[in-house]
């Protein structure tokens, strides 16, 4: 894993207000990419183990039925991170999750 692949919009601007773009890129479509989200106003909303469970059977999903392979992950109580490729990246592909 020596190609990781970071979206052009992580480091493009670092003010708070260009921070997160929604100009989404992903280049290679076979790359290695980190991506990271949070909630909407940092909400704690995955301590709640019904709000957990929907975020750990969506990443098994894609696992098993769309070919994503995950090589790290974290996942916080208001946010996630993921270390991961898939053949099929999108922003479709990754809203879904």
């Amino acid at each position: 894993m020596s190609n990781i692949l970071v979206p052009t919009w992580i480091y493009k601007d670092c003010n708070a207000e260009n921070y997160m773009s929604r100009k989404y890129k992903f280049h290679n479509k076979s790359g290695v990419y980190f991506i990271s989200f949070a909630t909407v106003y940092w909400i704690d909303v995955f301590i709640r183990q019904e709000y957990f469970s929907v975020l750990e059977h969506s990443i098994a999903y894609c696992r098993k039925e769309k070919g994503m392979e995950v090589f790290a992950y974290c996942f916080m109580p208001s946010h996630v991170h993921l270390i991961f490729r898939s053949s099929i990246m999108t922003l479709r592909f990754i809203k879904g999750l």
